[in-house]
């Protein structure tokens, strides 16, 4: 298995070979790493983890006909995960803020968390019947938080199409009364 071309470890792994998605994460495990190094000590492991969920995403939308290396491809889909994750994490309130806003009137409770979450699922469920695969393809990595060029990476897409592809999924969201 290690001495496997990578061309032949992803074909396997998207076949949902496990030994071959085992190399394939052994043989980025450096570069998850690399990306991980600047990451605020605390959240290391986390970020780590995330860095290898985002390689089993790219192993999946990896295309080989697309003029890009997996590596290549791989490093942007990792970073772009695990920055989301500080990001976010970076966000979160501490347990102190968290307990001071809980007496605030403005602070969300259990079932506006959970309207949220039902109008993005609806959301998400409409966009499938309403748009193409492409302008739903394309609408999804933007609303994931992925910038042009990163979605131009994945996509193959040129910045034109991109753009059109996302002025027509959110024309036709905002007639259904799904995107502002």
């Amino acid at each position: 298995m290690k001495d496997r071309p990578v061309a032949e470890l992803l074909l396997a792994a998207k076949g949902g070979d496990p030994e071959a998605i085992a190399e394939v994460g052994r043989r980025y495990e450096p570069l998850v790493r690399s990306l991980a190094r600047d990451c605020p000590p605390q959240e290391a492991e986390d970020v780590l983890q995330e860095g290898r969920l985002a390689l089993l995403v790219a192993i999946e939308h990896f295309d080989p006909q697309r003029g890009v290396s997996f590596g290549t491809f791989a490093q942007t889909v990792c970073r772009h995960r695990m920055a989301a994750y500080v990001a976010r994490t970076q966000r979160d309130l501490s347990v102190d803020e968290w307990a001071i806003s809980a007496l605030e009137d403005a602070t969300p409770g259990p079932e506006d968390l959970l309207l949220t979450q039902e109008t993005l699922a609806e959301t998400m469920r409409l966009a499938r019947e309403v748009l193409s695969d492409m302008e739903y393809r394309v609408w999804r990595l933007r609303v994931d938080g992925y910038n042009y060029q990163e979605i131009k990476v994945i996509s193959g897409l040129e910045d034109k199409s991109i753009n059109n592809a996302l002025t027509r999924a959110r024309r036709k969201l905002k007639r259904t009364g799904h995107e502002r």
